[in-house]
């Protein structure tokens, strides 16, 4: 009996080789010159880049996130992909769109799957091009989410005060912002990480 390892190992490999007879396929029909367009960065990054697979409790299906870049909108895309094992056959699930951006792939059973879109957590019943049903929303926000069907127990993450409580994040957001001081002291190197600036937000499992 195979190992898990290898099952994803193989189901990995198995969702590159789909990915890429895709892109092969799409560059069908198109004259020699632009086929052998060279790889510039621009090209590379609007490629669809699949996410790891997640196989399903059967053992006949995996999910994955295709992304990808629009260069002409200067947006990034991705949508939840279903892949039927036995055939190779890959499945766009949910609709593209500007607004909502999908991750953190997993199942829910043999037949329904999950995902996040813009903190919210969603349901789906692999219907193509089909949005989800809404399953669990905070006002903190999903970070992430794994579901055990065995314990029908559901754990996410998301970023929170010491109080521990996805309902008062606002709370305590509008009254960072409402605060009649705005000094601020670090008392570590990276105060400013990217874009934004440390808070007391932490990441707690629930």
């Amino acid at each position: 009996m195979e190992s898990f390892a290898t099952r994803f190992i193989s189901t990995l490999l198995l969702v590159i080789q789909v990915v890429l007879g895709l892109i092969a396929v799409s560059a069908e029909g198109k004259t020699e010159q632009n086929v052998l367009t060279p790889l510039d960065i621009e090209l590379f990054h609007s490629l669809h880049r699949p996410s790891p697979p997640v196989v399903s409790p059967n053992e006949t299906l995996a999910l994955y996130i295709t992304s990808y870049y629009e260069p002409s909108s200067n947006q990034q895309f991705s949508y939840l992909t279903l892949l039927d094992i036995a055939t190779e056959k890959s499945t766009q699930l949910t609709p593209l769109s500007d607004e909502a951006h999908v991750s953190n792939p997993l199942w829910l059973s043999d037949t329904k799957a999950g995902y996040i879109s813009n903190g919210v957590l969603y349901e789906h019943d692999l219907a193509p091009l089909t949005k989800g049903t809404l399953v669990l929303n905070t006002t903190a926000g999903i970070d992430s989410a794994l579901y055990r069907i065995e314990a029908k127990k559901l754990f996410f993450t998301a970023d929170v005060y010491s109080d521990g409580r996805t309902d008062k994040v606002e709370q305590h957001v509008r009254k960072e912002k409402n605060r009649a001081d705005s000094g601020m002291a670090f008392d570590n190197l990276w105060a400013r990480h990217w874009n934004s600036w440390m808070t007391q937000l932490k990441s707690n499992i629930f």
